[in-house]
């Protein structure tokens, strides 16, 4: 049997095993939810699928202050016209402003993976790329 639930609601927490789920609105063609998940001691923000951020999620996410951001940097910074996702100068720009601890750059493009082949990527030493396999410890 089929268990339909109501479309999740931006803003609106959810209780899920212990944890405190926050679905947050992106920037994308589709609709598309960032998801801010508090629990373990630690907030972890994971955003991907998106072009910079609504300013409404933005503020919120400047208030809540995640100690982990998991965000979009698909293009490289050379990449001058993204649609849908960062580029790595937009993501940078993000992370700047939300001050985590630590930051993760995820949905990497074959582009960027092979432009930080051949050019060093200056990351500030709380940002990482991230990749398949690899774990991190909050």
């Amino acid at each position: 049997m089929l268990a339909f639930q109501p479309g999740l609601k931006p803003f609106r927490p959810l209780a899920l095993n212990g944890l405190e789920v926050i679905p947050v609105p992106l920037n994308h063609s589709k609709p598309t939810l960032g998801y801010c998940i508090a629990g373990l001691g630690t907030k972890l923000a994971y955003l991907t699928d998106t072009l910079g951020l609504p300013a409404d999620t933005e503020r919120f996410l400047r208030q809540w202050q995640p100690s982990v951001v998991i965000l979009d940097a698909t293009h490289p910074a050379t990449h001058r016209e993204p649609r849908n996702h960062n580029n790595l100068d937009m993501a940078l720009s993000i992370i700047e402003r939300l001050a985590p601890d630590q930051a993760w750059l995820t949905h990497l493009s074959h582009e960027l993976d092979a432009y930080a082949m051949h050019n060093p990527l200056c990351l500030p030493p709380n940002v990482s790329l991230a990749a398949d396999g690899r774990e991190f410890e909050l």
